[in-house]
């Protein structure tokens, strides 16, 4: 990340002393950034599959959810129960 913020401070040096364009320099900016949030997308981190039930909750019936960590009632109307 460092070489990056060093790269961005000398283009906006540059274009501060007239020597490159502000507008190339934010398009650039703009191809970096969608490209890190299309990444991201992609990304799966402690992903947890709404799809699959394990049982149903013993407090309200609802089903019961997998996360990385915990087992937990998917209800949303305030069931708090989780193992």
């Amino acid at each position: 990340m460092n070489n990056l913020v060093e790269m961005w401070e000398i283009q906006l040096d540059e274009i501060e002393h007239w020597r490159a364009d502000a507008k190339t320099f934010m398009r650039k900016v703009e191809q970096y950034a969608t490209g890190i949030v299309e990444e991201a997308k992609t990304l799966k981190v402690g992903a947890i599959d709404f799809e699959e039930s394990l049982g149903n909750c013993p407090g309200c019936g609802e089903p019961i959810r997998q996360s990385e960590k915990r087992y937990f009632c998917s209800s949303a109307s305030g069931c708090t129960f989780y193992i």
